[in-house]
C-alpha cells in the first residue's frame, strides 16, 4: 500500500537500518520533493549536530509514521498510551492520569505505577475523556456515555454489548434515532475470508458446465464433431 508522507511526520524504525535509521528513535521528515525518498533527521539530537539520512520508505517494512500535533496537558488530565514503550513498561491503549509537569518532564500514574516521561522527543498518547468501543473491552466505569448511531455500520451486536456493559452503575445511550437502533443493534458482523467464497465459486462452475451444449464444449476443446 502506497504510504504518502508530508514534511513534519514523525516515523519511528521497528529495526536497526544500515542507512543509519536506530529502531525505536523518532526522526522528523523534512524533504518529500523527490519522487520515491524522503529526508528526515534526528528529534532527539541536538539541532548543530543532526545529520539529514536520505531513506526510500518503499524499501522499509518496518517503518511505523505518526502525525505529531500539539496539545496542552494539565495535571490531573486522563491520557491513553498510543504506542508500545518496552522501556517505560507502557503498552498501546494503557489509560493514565498526569501528575505532575515540568519543562524537562512529564509524569504519569498509571494502576499505582508511576513514570516521567522526558519532553525532549514527542509524547505517544492522546487524551482520554472518551474512546472507542474497540478500545474500552476490558475497561470498567462508574458511569458510560454512549454515542451509538442507526446509521453507522460500526454500530452492531458486538459492539453495542461492548459498550454497554463496561459500567458498574449507570449507562447512557445516546442516538439519532431511537426507533431504529434495536434493528442495527440486532445485526451480527462478520468478517468473510478470501476461502470461505471457495466452495460456492466452485459449485456455480461446475453447474454452469453441466448445463452447456456438448458440442459447445468440443468446440472450445478443438475437437470435432462427426
Amino acid at each position: 500500500m502506497a504510504r504518502y508522507y508530508t514534511e513534519g511526520d514523525i516515523i519511528i524504525p521497528e529495526r536497526d537500518y544500515q542507512c543509519g535509521l536506530k529502531r525505536g528513535e523518532p526522526y522528523r521528515v523534512t524533504d518529500t520533493t523527490r519522487h520515491d525518498r524522503i529526508t528526515v533527521e534526528s528529534v532527539t539530537a541536538r539541532q548543530s549536530s543532526a545529520q539529514p539520512i536520505e531513506i526510500i520508505p518503499k524499501t522499509m517494512s518496518k517503518l511505523s509514521v505518526y502525525h505529531q500535533s500539539q496539545a496542552e496537558l494539565s495535571v490531573g488530565d486522563r491520557v491513553r498510551i498510543t504506542r508500545n514503550d518496552t522501556h517505560n513498561d507502557l503498552v498501546n491503549g494503557q489509560l493514565a492520569t498526569v501528575i505532575a509537569i515540568d519543562s524537562a518532564h512529564v509524569t504519569l500514574e498509571t494502576h499505582g505505577r508511576y513514570v516521567r516521561l522526558s519532553t525532549d522527543r514527542p509524547l505517544n498518547m492522546d487524551y482520554a475523556y472518551t474512546t472507542t468501543a474497540h478500545s474500552a473491552q476490558g475497561l470498567t466505569c462508574d458511569r458510560v456515555l454512549y454515542n451509538a448511531e442507526s446509521f453507522s455500520r460500526t454500530t452492531a451486536q458486538d459492539t453495542y454489548y461492548v459498550s454497554i456493559s463496561r459500567e458498574r452503575h449507570e449507562v447512557v445511550v445516546f442516538t439519532d434515532d431511537a426507533e431504529k437502533l434495536p434493528e442495527r443493534v440486532d445485526q451480527l458482523t462478520y468478517k468473510g475470508l478470501a476461502h470461505d467464497l471457495q466452495p460456492m465459486v466452485s459449485k456455480d462452475l461446475t453447474e454452469d458446465q453441466n448445463e452447456l451444449d456438448p458440442l459447445a464444449l468440443h468446440a472450445e476443446s478443438g475437437l470435432e464433431v462427426g
